[in-house]
This record gives C-alpha cells, structure tokens and sequence, in this order.
C-alpha cells in the first residue's frame, strides 16, 4: 500500500458514520446537501466577548471531503450546518481534508 492509499483510508475511517463522523445538513450559497463529516469545537481557541455587541463567539472547526460539499465555500461567507449559520473564518487543507474554521454567534 503507497502513502496515498494509506491516507485516502485514513480519511474514509474518519468521516466514517461508524467511526468519528457523523451526518450534517449542509447549505452553502443555497444549495444543500447531506454529508459526513466532523464538527468540532476547537479547544485551541477561547471564546472571546465582543465589546460592541457582548456577544460570544465559539470557533469551531468543519472536518470534510471536499468532494462532499455542495459548493465550494468561501472565507467570509456563511454557511449552515444543522439549522446552525457559522461565519467561515479560515479554510485549510489538512491530512487531505478541508478544515472549515467557523465562528457562531451565541448570545
């Protein structure tokens, strides 16, 4: 097994329903689709409390296949994930993954 095939595997263990994953409501500039994938609220960054508005902002990072998305996704621009709108703030490519950094409002 090459390098390549080992991490394609490792990808399809991750966004396993069975495994990690599990199934999300995509919509992106209007389109929307059903996709495996990993929603995590990202440890690394503290919830911050903006002094205009008191609102808090909780980061979380989107683990998918980018193949899965309905449409590309853009920094700056909304997303819904469950009924839920997420700021994307950053967009990264990881282990062959795209990593979506999103912001919520929650306040």
């Amino acid at each position: 097994m090459n390098l390549k095939t080992s991490m394609e595997n490792d990808i399809a263990t991750f966004l396993s329903l069975e495994e990690f994953a599990s199934a999300y409501k995509v919509e992106i500039f209007g389109v929307t689709a059903t996709i495996s994938a990993v929603l995590d609220e990202d440890s690394e960054q503290k919830p911050a409390v903006s002094p205009d508005d008191g609102l808090v902002f909780i980061t979380h990072k989107f683990y998918v296949r980018e193949s899965d998305l309905p449409k590309q996704p853009q920094r700056g621009k909304q997303i819904t994930v469950d009924g839920q709108r997420y700021l994307v703030t950053d967009i990264a490519r990881e282990g062959g993954m795209l990593v979506l950094m999103l912001e919520v409002y929650d306040g």
